[in-house]
């Protein structure tokens, strides 16, 4: 909730900026980064009409000066002004029944990607594996499949794990849990009162020390990094609410790994709603093909044959020790 005139009018002067140099971002988006909610939309756009052009142009070029959001540029003797990259963590939620190679080689890809193309910085990534009571058949208790995860990620530096999810009262929706780390992230990141203080630190464990402990205080958006069946899951009649996919894809974002021959830009655009924000949906293809699926793991697993190099050696250590999958042991465990 913005509650002061200061925060109004920073909001506003920042959309000034912000919408001229990307038409493709939304007032709410703004609104949103700077730890506002929808509520505080009517509010903004009386405000936006009642401040002078002089107050505006000083709030933006202190806003900017002190995030370093606008970078000025000499260009054939000229200034002119041009976006910084934003800030993004990217997160994955899923079952993660086993968490194989893939799951994490997923980030690597898309991190690649959006480094190239020079529009944003990937900050951190995270990974929310759902909650028991998805009922998903073969699926492994939570406890294991975040313990699991640890182990997957000890060597890893920039991916962290969400227990959140887990840990609620029942499943979640991916809307719900978006947001809930978005405005989670924002408290962290504008709360004036220092909220991150007073929050559980299990909440907390899985935004970057980085990203916590530093003075920057530019935005960063939470984007969905997924595979393109979750995209091609969209157009499933009933599967998904209409609400739902206009807050995740519009609101947040996407980065949709593909294979090489595959055609997601067709889906999206014989989707009305996936069309309406293609510009938000981040389309990375995967060159090096790598098919691992979980099921088939957990299959091996049951069958008494080597996984080894589709998982973290932990990983499949801790599968046997626990007896998870019915696993049975290889020769070469034996």
């Amino acid at each position: 909730m913005l509650r002061t005139i200061s925060q109004l009018t920073r909001v506003v002067a920042l959309s000034q900026i912000w919408l001229k140099h990307q038409p493709e971002c939304s007032l709410y988006s703004i609104v949103v980064c700077c730890g506002g909610s929808r509520n505080d939309l009517p509010r903004i756009i009386t405000h936006q009409s009642k401040c002078s052009v002089s107050c505006l142009y000083k709030t933006a070029k202190r806003e900017f000066q002190q995030s370093s959001k606008l970078a000025v540029i000499t260009c054939s003797g000229t200034k002119e002004e041009k976006m910084a990259p934003t800030r993004v963590i990217l997160m994955s939620c899923g079952s993660y029944n086993p968490p194989t190679n893939m799951h994490l080689r997923m980030f690597e890809i898309a991190r690649d990607h959006l480094h190239r193309m020079g529009t944003h910085i990937v900050v951190g990534g995270v990974i929310s594996p759902v909650h028991d009571a998805y009922a998903k058949k073969d699926l492994a208790a939570a406890t294991h499949r975040c313990a699991m995860l640890r182990l997957a990620l000890q060597n890893n530096d920039w991916i962290y794990l969400s227990t959140w999810e887990t840990r609620q009262n029942g499943w979640t929706k991916t809307r719900i849990t978006l947001q809930y780390h978005q405005n989670l992230l924002n408290s962290v990141l504008f709360d004036s009162n220092n909220v991150k203080h007073n929050i559980p630190i299990e909440d907390l464990e899985w935004i970057p020390e980085n990203v916590r402990n530093s003075p920057d205080r530019t935005p960063i958006q939470i984007k969905l990094l997924c595979g393109a069946d979750l995209l091609e899951s969209f157009g499933i009649y009933d599967l998904w609410a209409e609400e739902d996919i206009d807050a995740i894809v519009g609101e947040h974002g996407l980065v949709v790994i593909t294979r090489e021959g595959s055609n997601p830009n067709k889906f999206i655009y014989d989707s009305d709603i996936l069309s309406k924000y293609m510009h938000n949906i981040y389309i990375v293809t995967e060159w090096i093909p790598n098919e691992v699926s979980s099921t088939r793991i957990r299959r091996a697993f049951k069958r008494g044959e080597s996984v080894r190099y589709l998982l973290q050696d932990a990983v499949i250590d801790y599968v046997y020790k626990q007896g998870i999958y019915d696993a049975k042991s290889t020769a070469s465990t034996m």
